[in-house]
């Protein structure tokens, strides 16, 4: 498996100095140290802690994905928001003209209820 982010080949070895020591013991002839799937099967402490930070890099970009995915919902819902606020304030502003219109008409047909009230 290779590491998230990084390209290349997959991972053979536990570490960078398991690969040099299986380079220098293939010069030698000597054996070479166990591979990281060897190591893992036999229970090896390391190659289980390589493994377990192989998995957790995975979760990390499969959550990063998942996070980039709820901010994008997140931006679409405060548009929404933002768009229905907006559409709001006008209305009030409609109903405040309309009522300060009533108003001034109210006035008037009380001014001229005056105005005939004299008149008679």
């Amino acid at each position: 498996m290779t590491v998230p982010a990084k390209g290349g080949r997959p991972r053979k070895w536990r570490s960078e100095a398991d690969r040099v020591r299986a380079f220098r013991a293939r010069q030698r002839g000597d054996e070479e140290p166990a591979t990281l799937d060897v190591a893992l099967a036999d229970g090896d402490e390391l190659a289980r802690a390589v493994d377990r930070i192989r998995q957790l890099q995975v979760e990390l970009a499969a959550a990063g994905g998942a996070r980039k995915d709820l901010e994008a919902a997140l931006a679409a819902e405060r548009r929404r928001t933002d768009t229905a606020r907006r559409r709001l304030d006008r209305a009030q502003a409609e109903l405040v003209a309309l009522r300060a219109f009533q108003a001034e008409r109210v006035e008037e047909v009380n001014g001229l209820v005056d105005e005939t009230g004299r008149l008679r």
